[in-house]
């Protein structure tokens, strides 16, 4: 469940930056690069969200299928998506506002699946389906 919210924010994200929220990532994107460079930066820009997304929504498959390996990935992804919100809100200035963490919700939501993945009630899960897959 928390993958789809997570690939959902990541969608939204997208769609209300490139196209609602001014200045709209077209908007400038056309004038830097045209109406065709802008159109092909927007579609490989939505193509390598497609693929992230899909991404982690296997990976969020095969951790609920009890995949340990999976449940590391997600706390890796989890990992670096926190260290790039630092990364943008110090580049913004330290002091972090409102504005700057709306920015990065779906980014923050990653971190917090991250939280309840290593907690220890996962941990059980995780172990418990290991067990279970080598016993078979």
């Amino acid at each position: 469940m928390a993958a789809l919210v997570t690939a959902f924010l990541e969608v939204g994200d997208w769609v209300l930056g490139a196209f609602v929220i001014p200045p709209t990532g077209f908007e400038e994107l056309r004038g830097q690069l045209g109406l065709s460079g802008a159109l092909l930066q927007l579609a490989l820009s939505a193509g390598a969200l497609v693929v992230l997304t899909t991404g982690w929504l296997l990976c969020s498959l095969w951790m609920r299928r009890g995949h340990n390996g999976a449940r590391l990935v997600m706390i890796a992804l989890a990992g670096l998506s926190l260290l790039f919100v630092l990364t943008d809100m110090s580049m913004n200035g330290l002091a972090p506002d409102w504005t700057a963490l709306s920015q990065h919700v779906p980014e923050l939501f990653t971190a917090a699946i991250a939280i309840v993945l290593l907690l220890p009630g996962s941990q059980a899960f995780f172990s418990a389906s290991s067990a279970l897959k080598r016993v078979s």
